[in-house]
């Protein structure tokens, strides 16, 4: 399903080059095939040896059974957890770049992002301050030191607490509205989303709230925010929902496009 609203909200080619890699035709065969092959080895060995700890993409992390979901551990093991996110980083940040992420996770795409425009340039939001200690060791075992922040980003002007539904299984499914499973519920601080903008001013902004994007997308007026790479959750917010804030971002100059076939990951740049 796609939400591009006009045709030139698309990327460039050049920007599309950019985002989705340059290759070789006569090469790309061959070279998928043996990548395929070195893959099978590796998720073999992984799965029957279960290491304490993998690196991903150059990234050291530690598999914590009591905290992570089997799904987790298997996508950590296979390569494919956060793939096409980290891919797109790589492609489009820019060493001047000041980037903002919402959706910490693991500490993962923070900890790319540090390593390549250096930890002062980057700050990583979470809400569920249970992923605290893992989002720590996954910095410190990468040697990155990003700001850390934990609290619910809102556009209302109502900094009262929130309700906040942590799954108990799986913690990347905890967001504001009800799970699927167990959870527990809390109290998380809000944070202002046009202080925060205004404080930190990031020209590259990171998002996989769980839904959250569409309250903080439909009002983004930032002038200094010039590329994006969004996950929109249509499951829980809906298809219009999306696709108004496809409108709103079309207004404000941003072009898109879809990260990988298949996903709700988007690149946006103006």
């Amino acid at each position: 399903m796609s939400y591009v609203v006009a045709a030139d909200m698309t990327l460039s080619e050049s920007s599309r080059r950019r985002l989705h890699g340059m290759y070789i035709p006569g090469l790309t065969k061959w070279r998928g095939k043996i990548v395929k092959r070195l893959n099978r080895w590796r998720d073999r060995w992984r799965t029957s040896r279960k290491p304490s700890h993998i690196r991903l993409r150059g990234i050291r992390v530690a598999i914590d059974r009591a905290r992570f979901s089997e799904k987790i551990i298997r996508r950590l093991y296979d390569g494919g957890y956060e793939r096409e996110e980290c891919v797109a980083l790589e492609r489009t940040l820019r060493a001047d770049d000041r980037l903002l992420e919402l959706g910490a996770g693991i500490g993962y795409i923070s900890t790319a992002a540090a390593r390549r425009i250096g930890s002062t340039r980057v700050v990583t939001v979470e809400a569920n301050d249970a992923l605290a200690p893992i989002i720590e060791a996954t910095h410190r075992a990468n040697n990155v030191t990003p700001e850390r922040r934990f609290g619910v980003m809102t556009a209302s002007n109502d900094l009262s607490p929130r309700v906040f539904y942590r799954h108990t299984r799986n913690l990347w499914s905890s967001s504001l509205t009800l799970p699927d499973g167990p959870y527990e519920q809390v109290q998380v601080p809000a944070m202002s989303w046009a202080e925060t903008l205004s404080e930190l001013r990031p020209s590259y902004l990171v998002m996989d709230i769980e839904g959250g994007e569409i309250e903080l997308l439909s009002c983004l007026d930032a002038d200094h925010v010039r590329r994006m790479l969004i996950e929109f959750h249509p499951r829980k917010t809906g298809t219009e929902s999306v696709a108004g804030v496809f409108e709103h971002l079309h207004r404000l100059g941003f072009r898109a496009d879809r990260v990988a076939s298949g996903t709700h990951i988007y690149y946006f740049e103006r």
